[in-house]
């Protein structure tokens, strides 16, 4: 379920509305532009000792001009998409609304009101 939460189709609507990209989705944890990988996306959760917790770690490769050759799925960047310099700022701050967006109403739906994100 925490693929689903942290949601790589917020994701992309994210890069979408800040450079203006259109990215596909490759489940569970990738966003593609045309063939070449942008982003990625891992996600882990835990329970150590009975209290729960995950770790959510993105990577979106915004001002990169040059990759290491022969990777598996080869890599773009936005601003090498797009022709423009991507603002990480604008781009985190829209992360950032569509997450906590989801994460209410998530835990709304499964009554978790008494437990507060960190």
């Amino acid at each position: 379920m925490l693929p689903l939460i942290a949601g790589p189709y917020r994701r992309a609507r994210a890069v979408k509305e800040v450079s203006g990209l259109t990215v596909d989705l490759r489940w569970p944890n990738d966003l593609l532009l045309g063939p070449r990988k942008t982003a990625g996306f891992l996600s882990r959760a835990y329970r150590p000792d009975k209290i729960a917790y995950a770790v959510i770690g993105i990577g979106i490769n915004v001002h990169q001009r040059e990759f290491a050759p022969g990777l598996a799925t080869p890599a773009t960047s936005l601003d090498l998409e797009s022709g423009r310099c991507t603002s990480r700022q604008e781009l985190l701050v829209a992360l950032l609304k569509s997450w906590s967006w989801k994460m209410r109403s998530y835990y709304v739906a499964h009554d978790l009101r008494r437990f507060r994100p960190r």
